[in-house]
């Protein structure tokens, strides 16, 4: 393996596994690694805050964590034989679009990349961390057939509208608290697709006066999230309905059909009750 350790006055510092230290001229803001038989390991905070706006990671076997960290880069794509440590890529604040080929998107990986609109997660895409798209300007996401564990948090704090899930049973989980403003934009059929795999979202998403602008929640969308959850648990095994916690989020359900309709009841005689004294 071929160490990279330092990155000072445009010259990047190598340290093979073997030999003597050797150098490399940066170009234009352009890192190309020369070839070699073996690897390179980019270590932890190597291009913090440097002013690299591209780098070719084909021959790259590890990004150390934060090793991009406040760079300049504006684009990446990253190949299925590449690994990254914790937010390899945070506060890119030039990044706009990501190429993501490798099996495990860490945690914090493009987190506060607060220019990034565009991420292509790839098939053999296995798993994505807390947290990895947090902070993006990301408004669609779509998850490839390989997904097996997915974490919520990873697309919080973004304008996400549309998540597009594979049609298959895999892991879906929330890191931290839930707070209702971290997926205000979020449609109705991409919250139905969540409820598939993930029926707690009914009410660690739903709050009324957040999702999807919505201000009730009518009867006949109630029904579907219902429905939804228990098409679910059936594709997960009958054992699932039996299940305490889902049982007391179908009953969720109904609760807060009937306190909105008891709402909205209330909120008309009232109105009813103002027009008579003002005769």
């Amino acid at each position: 393996m071929n160490y990279v350790y330092q990155f000072l006055n445009d010259k990047v510092f190598v340290q093979p596994e073997r030999g003597s230290i050797s150098s490399q001229e940066v170009h234009d803001k352009k890192i190309k690694f020369k070839q070699s038989d073996d690897e390179y390991v980019i270590g932890q905070n190597v291009f913090q805050y440097a002013e690299i706006e591209e780098c070719d990671f084909s021959n790259i076997a590890i990004v150390g964590e934060q090793a991009f960290a406040f760079s300049d880069i504006k684009q990446v794509s990253l190949p299925q034989t590449t690994m990254c440590g914790s937010g390899a890529f945070a506060w890119c604040k030039n990044l706009k679009q990501a190429d993501v080929a490798i099996w495990k998107v860490p945690e914090f990986l493009f987190s506060q990349c607060s220019n990034l609109e565009q991420v292509q997660l790839q098939e053999g895409v296995m798993v994505v961390e807390k947290c990895a798209f947090a902070g993006t300007n990301i408004t669609k996401l779509s998850l490839p057939q390989t997904i097996q564990h997915f974490d919520l948090s990873s697309i919080i704090s973004s304008p996400l509208e549309e998540l597009e899930l594979p049609d298959k049973d895999f892991e879906v989980v929330f890191s931290g608290n839930f707070d209702k403003s971290h997926f205000p934009k979020l449609t109705k059929e991409s919250f139905l697709k969540l409820l598939r795999n993930y029926p707690q979202a009914y009410y660690e998403l739903m709050p009324s006066e957040h999702f999807g602008g919505r201000t009730t929640i009518d009867k006949k969308f109630a029904d579907e999230c219902k429905n939804t959850i228990c098409e679910g648990m059936k594709n997960r095994g009958d054992k699932k309905l039996t299940d305490p916690q889902n049982l007391q989020i179908l009953a969720l359900c109904s609760e807060r059909l009937s306190n909105e309709s008891k709402l909205r009841g209330k909120e008309r005689y009232s109105a009813r009750v103002g027009q008579t004294k003002s005769l």
